[in-house]
C-alpha cells in the first residue's frame, strides 16, 4: 500500500464504521468455529494492527506483516507477538502451525494468490481454519483499489476455486456490506466521472452521527454468518478449513 494509507488506517482505524463492522462480523465467525481451548492464532498481513487486539482474546496471537511503517505501527498496539514476512514466500515459520489463521482483504494484494493459499494451508494445522476477506465484483474497481495496489476483485466462484485448487475446503462463502452496497455502488461509480481529490478518500471518517449510523447498518450483518448466505455485496467472507 501507499505508506500515507497506512497511515490514514492508524487514524481511523479504531473508530471507522466500516472496520468497527468488520471486526464485529469477524468476531462473531470466530465465535462459530470448533476451536481448542486457546488455540495457536495467525494474523497474516496484519496491517497496523487493528483486529490483534480482538485475537489476542482467544488465544496465542502472531501477527505477520512485510510492511515496516505498518509493522512498527502494529507493535504498539502490545496484543500478541509480531513477525515481519509475507506471503507467499517471505515466511519466518519453519516448523510452527497454527489452528486459526485469519487473512483480512489480504489475498488481493498478492500477485500469486494460489501460491499463498497454500502456503496458508501448509501452516494451518488438521483441522484448522482459515477466515478469509476479499473485495467483491471487478465492476466496483475504484480509487481505493489503486492506492491500495490491489491486484483483483473477486466473485465467489472464483474466491470458491481458489479455496478448492489450494487443497482446502470451503466450508462456508457469503458476501457481506449487503445493506450499503447500493450505496457503495453508487459512490464508486461516480468516482469514476469525478475522481476525489485526495488520497485514501474512502478512509475519511463520516461525522459521528453518521458513523454510528453506518456501522449499525453494517454490524448488524453479524446475525447472518454462519447460516444465511448473503446474495451480493461490496466483500466476501469465507470459512475454510484443512480437512
Amino acid at each position: 500500500m501507499d505508506k500515507q494509507i497506512y497511515s490514514k488506517l492508524r487514524e481511523v482505524e479504531d473508530d471507522h464504521w466500516w472496520f468497527v463492522g468488520r471486526r464485529s462480523i469477524v468476531k462473531r465467525v470466530l465465535g462459530l468455529l470448533d476451536l481448542p481451548r486457546m488455540p495457536s492464532v495467525l494474523d497474516a498481513g496484519c496491517g497496523t494492527g487493528g483486529t490483534l487486539p480482538m485475537l489476542s482474546g482467544l488465544g496465542k496471537v502472531v501477527g505477520l506483516e512485510l510492511d515496516d511503517g505498518a509493522a512498527k505501527v502494529a507493535i504498539t498496539r502490545h496484543a500478541g507477538k509480531l513477525c515481519r514476512g509475507g506471503l507467499p514466500h517471505d515466511m519466518p515459520f519453519s516448523e510452527q502451525t497454527f489452528d486459526l489463521i485469519v487473512l483480512l482483504d489480504v489475498l488481493e494484494h498478492i500477485d500469486d494468490d494460489l501460491s499463498a493459499m497454500m502456503t496458508v494451508r501448509n501452516l494451518l494445522r488438521p483441522n484448522g481454519y482459515l477466515i478469509l476477506t476479499v473485495p467483491a465484483f471487478p465492476f466496483l474497481w475504484g480509487q481505493l483499489d489503486e492506492e491500495s495496489h490491489h491486484k483483483r476483485r473477486y466473485q465467489a466462484s472464483s474466491l470458491a476455486r481458489l479455496i478448492q485448487e489450494a487443497g482446502l475446503q470451503a466450508e462456508y462463502i457469503t458476501f457481506f456490506n449487503t445493506l450499503l452496497f447500493p450505496a457503495a455502488t453508487l459512490v464508486r461509480l461516480a468516482s469514476r466521472l469525478i475522481p476525489p481529490n485526495e488520497i485514501a478518500s474512502d478512509l475519511r471518517l463520516p461525522r459521528p452521527w453518521l458513523n454510528k449510523i453506518l456501522q449499525a447498518i453494517f454490524s448488524s450483518e453479524r446475525h447472518f454468518m454462519g447460516w444465511a448466505r448473503l446474495p451480493f455485496g461490496v466483500s466476501l467472507l469465507a470459512i475454510v478449513r484443512r480437512t
